[in-house]
């Protein structure tokens, strides 16, 4: 899958993914949890076409990161124990910090539209 070229199954399906294998992993991404299920459900209403007031970079960006999350054999291999998923809570953090705004302005729809 192109992030570049990535179209609204895709995205589902990659979701998807990494809630499976956030799931599978919780307990290792305790520092991580919160701004990783952000980012999912941002794709997600993406996808779903509920939310579209969110560039294409950020998309991109929000994809490779999710991406980065589910290879299994990034900058440090997930198998390895105690710090197999140290990068990707890293790279999650990173992206969410350079993307604070948008990633605000989509929690801050999110709640509004589950208070209504």
């Amino acid at each position: 899958m192109s992030v570049n070229a990535m179209n609204s199954d895709e995205a589902l399906d990659l979701a998807a993914k990494v809630l499976d294998k956030a799931n599978r992993h919780r307990d290792q991404l305790q520092s991580a949890w919160d701004d990783l299920g952000g980012l999912v459900r941002l794709v997600r209403a993406w996808a779903r076409g509920e939310y579209r007031s969110v560039t294409w970079k950020t998309i991109g960006v929000v994809a490779a990161a999710l991406l980065y999350f589910l290879n299994p054999f990034d900058a440090v291999p997930d198998f390895l124990p105690a710090i197999g998923l140290l990068d990707d809570a890293s790279m999650i953090a990173l992206v969410v910090a350079s993307l604070r705004g948008e990633v605000q302005r989509f929690l801050d729809w999110e709640g509004a539209a589950i208070d209504v």
